[in-house]
């Protein structure tokens, strides 16, 4: 571990003053996994439902989940037909290169 040096605390301070004034940003994307192969061959079906881009569906109603929602809406959802290397080149990728170069950045 190393010490904080003065323009380490100075970047430390700029960034936590613009965090509080503003909202945080969380970005909440799901991505469906495709059935394995043993999966298909047992011809289990998901549990989970893609209805459009921004909501799943919990396909089961099982009485434990009675008092809880069978719809989630988040911000982007990806069927299991696409691959993660889609969804991290779309998504994730500048957000990503920020945080390993060290630069603050606002995800807007």
């Amino acid at each position: 571990m190393r010490a904080i040096g003065r323009e380490d605390l100075k970047k430390w301070e700029k960034m936590q003053r613009a965090a509080l004034g503003s909202e945080e940003k969380i970005l909440v994307l799901v991505s469906l996994s495709p059935l394995s192969e043993k999966e298909i061959t047992r011809n289990e079906v998901s549990d989970w439902e893609c209805i459009n881009e921004n909501t799943i569906l919990y396909r089961k109603s099982l009485q434990e989940r009675s008092g809880l929602p069978t719809a989630y809406t988040v911000d982007r959802v990806y069927k299991g037909d696409y691959s993660t290397r889609k969804v991290y080149e779309r998504e994730t990728k500048e957000i990503a290169l920020c945080v390993v170069s060290e630069i603050y950045c606002e995800y807007t």
